[in-house]
């Protein structure tokens, strides 16, 4: 079977080059690389993430320094902190079942073991 395409490489001075291409065919494809290194692409950088604790963390201060907390002002703290808004109640759940906070007539009382945990 007859070769249909060959490539190959030569390093040749720009003159010799030039005076090459006068007498070849134009038909063939051909690919020019200079001296000078090819460039390397700029590296992207990933922004930091926000600085900021979990909600469940966040919401524990918040029920160790405004005891009894109410549950509407807490949901808008964790709000303003830039959780969504239906953050508050599954956190509370998760801090009921770990025996950190209590309820005591609507409101979030921090127990002991809460306490001495932060």
């Amino acid at each position: 079977m007859p070769m249909k395409k060959i490539h190959v490489e030569f390093v040749l001075d720009a003159e010799v080059f030039m005076r090459m291409l006068q007498h070849a065919n134009s038909g063939m494809k051909i690919d020019v690389y200079g001296d000078t290194p090819k460039a390397k692409k700029e590296e992207r950088k990933l922004l930091p993430a926000p600085e900021r604790k979990g909600a469940k963390a966040l919401m524990l201060d918040y029920i160790i320094k405004h005891q009894p907390a109410d549950p509407r002002a807490m949901n808008a703290m964790v709000v303003e902190n830039g959780y969504a808004r239906g953050t508050c109640s599954s956190q509370i759940h998760l801090l009921l079942k770990e025996k950190m906070v209590r309820r005591v007539r609507g409101k979030y009382i921090a127990t002991e073991k809460a306490v001495s945990h932060g």
